[in-house]
């Protein structure tokens, strides 16, 4: 593992760049005060939220809870891992990464692009000249692939031999050691030798097009028919996909179509579907989704109609859940058993393509296949049993909207009351919060509430003069609470910047962690978690002092004591039977 970038290198970066000249770069800022405000890139607004402070090299948005320093800011916008965030930082300000590194005797990322680069170059040319060549273009031709498209994608040879390209990096002067971290070469007893050996090389790519690693395919029946680079410092399997840099070239498109391989990929970006990608021969991940929706809004996921395409989409559905907010959409198209997208697309073309497939919006398939694994009949107690499995399921569900549609789908698909399966499932009747929040559940109710203000300071607004006075009795006795009634009385004095929210903190001694932490919870669900838990703070209060008031002998209570018992007995009396 590489070392760390030293600390006094960030710092220096950070130093020399500047965060409203930065941002400013990549939307429109309007100065408002010492601070500037605009439009969040990070979710779709009408209304600025969006809120940077010079003074403290920081941005936060109100209404989403995007928030950090222009590493943070730069690492979302763009979809870049730290080192490439740093990297792209440092030549801003003339600070060289890979010098510094290189200074301190660590591994130079740099380098592993230059002999990644150096490789495919390599790969390409022996596509052309290799002695070999005839058999890899006889096998694209059959395939149906075009020499341009073959360009488009940098399709290689690795022709056969055991140091072919070990024998050509080391003819570059490239280091022994830098060469072996490449991932290009394997080693058995001593010995070294090439890992792509008679294998036609698909270049893996970032989404700015520097090479991270390869995929390798024979053309016979030897085995494995598929072999991708290990993971290495640039190449994490988990965090990349095949075709984002060809797809996208640098902009955002209406729709990306999510396939299983490179050839799939090759096959209907030629027929003129452009905007295909593929997962690296994996099941998806989060890591995935999240360089997806920083491309597109909308994603078409097409899967082989055999059994391991459909649990395939299955495991895509269940992920992509808690990822699904209103502003996204999730489709997924199955082909018909035996086929797959590169045979199909080259039988009916890119016009035809989808009105051979089976489409379903994700909810659809979520249901579908909770049903189909409960062999689902139409019975009462089986439509139960369909809602318990997929209520953990839609409670996963981002957004609002997205969840009363699966909702909607599912009162369908068991006859039960839309309205009654919505509370059940979003709004159950319990007294505490509806969802489930993970860690940020497990911290102390007061707590919870602090950090529902400190990142949504406008539901300060449900706040009523009664519960002011209310908490105001409770701050001497609880950090939490006075932040609380802080953050509220800074919230109505006047509109709140950033710089208000990070001064409080400072000045309180309280960690900047609370506001980029961000919570698991939308602003919806955020409004009703601090209604429900103000709700809950007063009932625990009353609990309370009740409980200390019948400690005192009944004959010794006095008029405003009785008033408060009397008060209590009545609204638990008058609360309807749950």
């Amino acid at each position: 593992m590489p070392k760390k970038i030293p600390e006094t290198t960030i710092d220096e970066i950070l130093k020399r760049t500047d965060i409203v000249d930065l941002i400013s770069s990549y939307l429109s800022l309007k100065q408002a005060g010492k601070d500037y405000v605009g439009l969040c890139p990070f979710h779709n607004e009408k209304t600025p939220s969006f809120s940077v402070s010079p003074q403290k090299q920081l941005y936060y948005c109100f209404g989403c809870g995007a928030g950090g320093n222009v590493i943070r800011f730069m690492m979302d916008i763009n979809g870049t891992s730290f080192t490439e965030t740093l990297e792209d930082l440092g030549k801003r300000v003339g600070v060289d990464l890979a010098t510094v590194r290189g200074n301190n005797g660590e591994k130079s990322y740099k380098k592993l692009y230059e002999i990644m680069d150096l490789a495919n170059s390599f790969y390409n040319s022996q596509l052309r000249t290799s002695a070999t060549k005839e058999i890899p273009i006889e096998y694209l031709k059959n395939r149906g692939l075009s020499g341009k498209v073959a360009k488009k994608f940098q399709i290689g040879w690795a022709p056969p031999g055991w140091n072919n390209i070990l024998s050509y990096l080391n003819k570059q002067a490239i280091p022994n050691s830098l060469i072996m971290d490449s991932g290009l070469i394997n080693e058995s007893r001593g010995k070294k030798f090439d890992r792509l050996r008679s294998r036609i090389t698909f270049p893996i790519k970032n989404r700015r097009g520097q090479v991270l690693g390869f995929g390798g395919r024979v053309i016979n029946n030897d085995k494995p028919k598929y072999l991708n680079s290990p993971e290495t410092d640039i190449f994490h399997k988990g965090s990349t996909i095949y075709g984002i840099h060809e797809a996208t070239m640098g902009q955002k498109i209406d729709n990306l179509i999510v396939t299983e391989g490179y050839l799939d990929v090759i096959s209907l970006s030629q027929a003129g579907l452009t905007s295909v990608v593929a997962t690296l021969g994996t099941a998806i991940t989060k890591n995935q989704l999240n360089l997806l929706f920083r491309e597109t809004e909308h994603l078409i996921f097409c899967f082989d109609g055999d059994k391991a395409g459909k649990n395939a989409g299955i495991k895509a559905c269940n992920i992509s859940l808690e990822m699904l907010s209103d502003n996204r959409q999730i489709e997924f198209c199955f082909l018909d058993e035996g086929d797959d997208p590169d045979q199909l697309v080259k039988k009916v073309g890119a016009k035809e393509f989808f009105n051979h497939t089976k489409k379903q919006q994700i909810y659809d398939l979520l249901i579908n296949s909770i049903k189909d694994e409960l062999s689902q009949g139409s019975s009462e107690p089986q439509n139960v049993r369909l809602v318990e499995k997929a209520r953990p399921f839609i409670k996963q569900i981002l957004g609002q909207n997205q969840k009363r549609m699966a909702i909607k789908k599912l009162a369908s698909a068991t006859n039960f009351d839309e309205q009654i399966l919505y509370k059940e499932i979003v709004n159950p009747i319990k007294f505490g919060p509806s969802i489930k929040l993970g860690k940020f559940s497990n911290k102390p109710l007061t707590e919870r509430l602090a950090n529902l203000l400190i990142q949504y300071p406008d539901l300060t607004k449900l706040i009523s003069v009664e519960d002011l006075g209310f908490l105001k009795k409770l701050m001497d006795s609880s950090r939490n609470i006075k932040t609380i009634v802080d953050i509220t009385e800074i919230y109505r004095t006047k509109p709140t910047t950033a710089s208000d929210i990070f001064n409080y903190l400072e000045e309180s001694n309280l960690g900047k962690e609370q506001l980029f932490n961000a919570l698991p919870l939308s602003h919806i669900d955020a409004k009703k978690e601090l209604i429900d838990g103000l709700a809950k703070l007063k009932e625990k209060t009353a609990h309370l002092e009740i409980s200390e008031i019948y400690k005192i002998p009944f004959e010794r209570w006095t008029d405003e004591q009785k008033a408060v018992v009397r008060k209590f007995t009545t609204r638990k009396r008058d609360e309807p039977m749950n």
